[in-house]
């Protein structure tokens, strides 16, 4: 054993060779980013980051105690060693610095990150336990102070929407809408709007115009569902025309139903007689 670490490809042949280690590498890890191998040296309590490229070392970072394990986080870019000796963390950045230690506890030999959720999971034969840490958490919906009151107006005063145009952070975009429509009796409808041709880029921007909403009401009994990704943020900006529902009530409506906003109206009118019209000493 010369200790040479060589390079292969896919159909199995040596493309390159590093060079001679004398440590022990008990695990590697490639960086899809930087497109770096990084290589954890158990016996000198390092990491080694290698040139996938040029087939050279690029340089030699000191981590925590007894390192056996390193994964890549794809939430923040960072490499994470795995120390059994000091029960830590040693988090690496991409322009290969040691940025901070992290304790953990119950950690054996197994490392795992999530490449959905930013959780990280290590094994302890020991014990024969997983541990699980870290941030899990759904998606952040902010609402602002206006939202209850503006959905009460929208209960009593529909709006018919004429188009939508949704902006979305990132690369991902949203492919489709899903639209849920509860009757009295508790039937739902569901239409379901593509939004795979509705690209419109403005400034490079991942923006979608979408002009599919014939027919459709923003009244509190329709539900508009829809996937994102991961700490992407979506904004909708809705064109529609309010319904003033007032405004088509007859002017006796007040009197006979109880409507208590019908235009034009005066309170004084409920204190008449039901068949006696209102005089000029009413208002």
């Amino acid at each position: 054993m010369d200790g040479a670490i060589n390079v292969y490809d896919l159909q199995g042949n040596q493309k390159g060779s590093v060079g001679s280690v004398v440590a022990d590498i008990v695990s590697f890890q490639f960086h899809p980013v930087t497109k770096n191998m990084y290589m954890v040296l158990n016996n000198s309590n390092s990491v080694s980051v290698l040139d996938t490229v040029r087939f050279g070392a690029i340089t030699k970072l000191s981590v925590g105690k007894d390192p056996v394990a390193i994964a890549y986080n794809p939430h923040n870019g960072l490499m994470y060693v795995g120390n059994r000796g000091d029960q830590t963390f040693s988090r690496i950045s991409p322009k290969h610095q040691v940025i901070d230690t992290i304790k953990t506890e119950s950690f054996g030999l197994g490392l795992a990150i999530s490449s959905k959720e930013d959780i990280i999971g290590v094994s302890n034969s020991a014990d024969d336990t997983v541990s699980i840490s870290g941030l899990q958490s759904g998606p952040t919906v902010t609402v602002n102070e206006e939202y209850y009151e503006d959905r009460e107006d929208f209960q009593h005063n529909p709006a018919m929407v004429g188009h939508v145009k949704l902006v979305a952070s990132g690369e991902d975009r949203i492919n489709a809408l899903q639209i849920t429509e509860k009757s009295v009796t508790g039937t739902e409808i569901c239409k379901t709007i593509s939004l795979s041709n509705s690209q419109s880029p403005q400034n490079f921007a991942n923006v979608s115009e979408v002009f599919d909403f014939d027919g459709n009401l923003i009244d509190g009994h329709v539900t508009w569902c829809f996937k994102i990704n991961p700490f992407q943020q979506v904004t909708f900006l809705i064109y529609y025309n309010q319904i003033e529902m007032y405004n088509m009530l007859p002017e006796k409506s007040r009197i006979s139903t109880g409507v208590q906003m019908s235009k034009g109206i005066p309170v004084s009118w409920l204190d008449n007689p039901k068949d006696e019209p209102p005089n000029e000493s009413t208002y």
